[in-house]
């Protein structure tokens, strides 16, 4: 398998060269009726990638492990462009396993990252930009309509 290219917050990560997984993650309900018929409500599909490192160094490791920390500190989700699958800058949720440190120096082995999609396929983030007023012209009957 061919490395995987991919940045996070414009900073190139380590090549991924071992298993890489892309899971799509549906927003969707099978509803059955009181008649006893089934549908579907089809709202959303996100995505979430997995990335598998046998092994980081401890500099590697610690620029990811801040980009994770930025989550909780500045309140905004990392960006995550991979070429191969045509992402660019698309906002991520990030997931890191435990530290596992392997030897005196400082290498780090089997680390999983995930990054889940925060917007679905499709649909665009722009009303979390409204302000109340607009939010409030989108209701109807008790409803809100987005």
């Amino acid at each position: 398998m061919a490395a995987i290219t991919s940045t996070l917050n414009g900073v190139a990560m380590p090549a991924i060269e071992q298993q890489f997984l892309h899971t799509p993650i549906e927003n969707a309900a099978d509803v059955i009726t009181l008649s006893g018929e089934i549908y579907t409500d089809f709202v959303s599909q996100n995505n979430s990638w997995t990335f598998n490192y046998d092994s980081l160094t401890q500099a590697q490791y610690d620029a990811l492990k801040d980009t994770y920390d930025s989550q909780f500190t500045m309140y905004e989700y990392p960006l995550l462009s991979i070429p191969f699958y045509s992402l660019d800058s698309v906002p991520v949720r990030m997931y890191i396993n435990e530290k596992d440190i392997w030897d005196n120096c400082g290498s780090v082995q089997n680390v999983r990252i995930t990054f889940r999609e925060q917007y679905s396929a499709g649909s665009s983030p722009d009303y979390l930009e409204l302000d109340n007023e607009e939010l409030l012209s989108m209701e109807t009957n008790g409803y809100l309509v987005l």
